[in-house]
């Protein structure tokens, strides 16, 4: 035993925790992270035990807990299950060691066993803990042994010895803030936050607070210690002048920063202001936020065109306007694609390009609308594949736009334009198609013949959402349930009523993902919205032509009970 215990106090002089626990390992002869072996006395168990034991801040204790948890064999065993003979080499090892550390670690695991003796090892760990704090010269050693003995002499009572403990981590406190306290935030911050979570904390503990929110040179630093003075708050009116300091700590940090820094900076003032009750202070930080350009965020804007060869192009724009007359060739204009390729072979390339760039994948992309606030921002790792697959399928569809529009001039220069009323006839035969959508894609598809693109997108792109509308009304699908469901009193949103489409309408997969990148998804082409809110101007002819396609394929849904009626019925 008497050998344990030199080789204990030898370990002990070492310069912080970590060096202690390898240094009374190397004594015994066995490596830190290695067990035990099968055959090891009860002293060298007791030995080992103690000091691999980790410390967990539970509540308003602290702990010693194993350092493996494991509902097998966690190692060390838990203090309550250790065996009595370990119990009484720990207390024999107390009556011998010299070392601060060594008379902690032991009397704190004696305190945890309990028993008669419990107040007295409680006293023995809170002073040496204390003791051995001042020996450590790992500045956060000192803190975690401050901050054990704070929880025990509070557990037991000592109220004076639970000062002492406080005092000694604000005097660390007190002496990072003399001394460039920005090089090393934590030695200013850690102490402050374990002492002002702890009940009845020095009073002094406000003045080094106010020094630590204006003393630290970075941003989120001295949020810290803004947060930490909100803690101390009593009253409603200390709690408001703490919001406003702690957002205008972000919105003038963002005054002498630049680029996406400053926006970023804003962004983080007003998540702040939105956390507090004070609507003023939303407003403060909305307003600073919507200052912010997309020109002033310096970003890097990168353009890739590609040419194809001149026959490939024809190729695939008679494939999207084949026939023989200019309704098939509508038709075909209405079927083909779709314009954002297949999902599945989609899906392997967004795989293959995360591969080539892995570490792309795990930036999270955010939209910003016109007013410089954040719109959108994909951040869990399916919302991060669902926008890679989107930003990928609306540049398939960009490089489809180019032949697609070129199919749809085609039809006239083929069979001239067709005579409106025919023209409505034809159309009013297709499977969903309202007076007022028939007579919507009637004068679309007219005006884009006679060049008005803009009239075209303009005026049909309401009618997708009144076509997808129908088709659900048609088929007897519930969008009563829909609308209660999302916005009760309001119509049911486009994005919403597409979600509805793949199970119960004859619609693939692939061109349901079309359509969510065309219409409404933020990291798509997103028309529906971007035109309606004003964002951009769509007035270009292959604006146009997608409208076209689209509100023609929607058209052509039909509920998939009907179709397996009609099917059934032919084979009859």
């Amino acid at each position: 035993m008497v050998w344990y215990a030199a080789a204990i106090d030898r370990a002990a002089t070492a310069e912080s925790v970590y060096s202690m626990a390898h240094a009374i390992r190397d004594e015994v002869g066995i490596p830190l992270f290695g067990d035990l072996p099968t055959g090891a006395t009860i002293e060298l168990r007791a030995v080992c035990w103690v000091f691999d034991y980790a410390v967990e801040f539970d509540g308003k204790n602290a702990r010693l807990a194993p350092r493996v948890e494991s509902s097998d064999q966690p190692d060390p065993p838990p203090i309550k299950s250790v065996d009595s003979k370990v119990r009484q080499v720990w207390r024999d090892l107390l009556d011998i060691v010299a070392t601060a550390p060594a008379r902690a670690r032991i009397a704190h695991a004696l305190f945890q066993c309990g028993g008669s003796a419990g107040p007295a090892n409680a006293a023995i760990a809170v002073d040496n803990y204390i003791a051995s704090a001042q020996h450590w010269r790992r500045q956060h050693d000192s803190d975690e042994y401050l901050r054990i003995a704070a929880r025990i002499a509070r557990i037991v009572g000592d109220s004076a010895a639970t000062q002492r403990a406080l005092e000694y981590l604000l005097d660390g406190a007190q002496r990072a803030l003399d001394d460039e306290p920005s090089d090393k935030p934590g030695y200013v911050l850690r102490p402050l936050d374990y002492a002002v979570n702890e009940p009845d904390c020095p009073a002094r503990v406000d003045e080094l607070l106010e020094r630590a929110a204006v003393a630290l040179d970075n941003v989120r630093d001295r949020e810290r210690a803004l947060t930490l003075i909100s803690q101390r708050c009593t009253d409603n009116e200390c709690r408001r002048r703490v919001w406003e300091r702690r957002v205008n700590n972000f919105l003038t940090a963002a005054d002498s920063e630049t680029g996406i820094i400053k926006m970023i900076l804003r962004q983080d003032a007003l998540k702040c202001a939105e956390t507090s009750t004070f609507s003023e202070l939303k407003e403060l930080a909305a307003a600073a936020l919507q200052s912010t350009r997309h020109e002033d965020l310096g970003l890097m804007h990168v353009h890739t065109s590609a040419a194809i060869y001149q026959e490939h192009f024809e190729q695939v724009r008679d494939q999207m306007a084949q026939g023989a007359t200019w309704q098939e060739a509508l038709i075909s204009f209405a079927q083909c694609g779709p314009l954002s390729g297949d999902y599945d072979q989609n899906c392997a390339t967004i795989e293959q390009l995360r591969a080539a760039a892995p570490l792309v994948a795990y930036f999270p992309d955010k939209i910003l609308g016109p007013d410089g606030l954040p719109i959108y921002e994909a951040i869990d790792p399916d919302d991060r594949f669902d926008g890679d697959l989107t930003k990928w399928e609306a540049q398939v569809i960009g490089g489809n736009l180019g032949p697609l529009t070129a199919a749809l001039h085609s039809i006239p220069d083929r069979f001239g334009i067709p005579d409106q009323v025919a023209l409505a006839a034809f159309l009013s035969q297709w499977p969903t198609t309202s007076q007022y959508v028939m007579r919507a894609i009637t004068l679309g598809l007219q005006r884009f013949w006679c060049g008005d693109y803009e009239g075209v997108v303009y005026a049909a792109t309401p009618w997708i959402e009144a076509a997808i509308r129908q088709v659900i009304l048609d088929a007897n699908q519930g969008i009563y349930t829909l609308q209660s469901i999302h916005k009760p009193g309001q119509y049911p949103g486009l994005g919403a009523m597409i979600d509805l489409l793949p199970d119960r309408f004859t619609l693939s997969r692939s061109r349901y993902r079309f359509l969510k990148a065309t219409l409404t998804h933020p990291l798509g082409i997103n028309l529906r919205n971007r035109l309606s809110h004003g964002i951009e101007l769509f007035n270009s002819s292959q604006a146009a032509a997608l409208v076209l396609h689209t509100l023609l394929t929607v058209t052509l849904l039909t509920s998939r009970a009907i179709s397996e009626d009609l099917e059934r019925s032919d084979d009859g």
